[in-house]
């Protein structure tokens, strides 16, 4: 886009009534209007706060935000897994490799009890792993061994 002038209204590179170039009539004419410029920003940004607002937040979440968050999510379940699987990042029952499979497992059942009472849920759950130094008490499995288990009283399928 070609540089505005504001102080004669044009949309060229060059201003056509100072022949200066646009962004040095810029700089001039907020020079000389400052104290009016900020009281006309300050008078629009109060009028139109739930606006902004509503941009900030669309903004806010942007496919570049939502690419960098899937990565830090992704790198959370690869430490808690590589942690946990102690560094085979395979299920400790049928041996599955598959990232997107792999669990983290209460061995002695009770993880949902842990669920409500911490409130992590899914990546929150890496997250509060992580914060907490990876505590002991967890065990890697997919997930199909992991529903298993569950289903089975205790007893992954596999071992039947």
């Amino acid at each position: 886009m070609k540089n505005h002038c504001p102080l004669h209204k044009r949309y060229d590179s060059l201003c056509s009534e100072c022949k200066t170039q646009a962004s040095l009539c810029n700089k001039a004419y907020y020079k000389t209007h400052a104290e009016a410029i900020k009281v006309r920003v300050r008078a629009y940004l109060k009028t139109n706060a739930v606006q902004r607002h509503t941009y900030e937040k669309t903004r806010y979440k942007t496919e570049r935000r939502q690419r960098s968050l899937k990565k830090f999510r992704e790198k959370l379940k690869y430490d808690a897994i590589f942690h946990y699987s102690h560094g085979t990042m395979k299920c400790a029952c049928c041996s599955e490799d598959n990232i997107k499979f792999l669990t983290i497992d209460h061995p002695n059942g009770g993880g949902e009890a842990e669920r409500k009472r911490t409130g992590h849920y899914g990546n929150s759950f890496y997250q509060w792993l992580r914060t907490m130094k990876y505590p002991d008490g967890y065990q890697v499995l997919c997930f199909n061994c992991n529903l298993g288990r569950e289903c089975n009283g205790g007893i992954c399928p596999h071992k039947v």
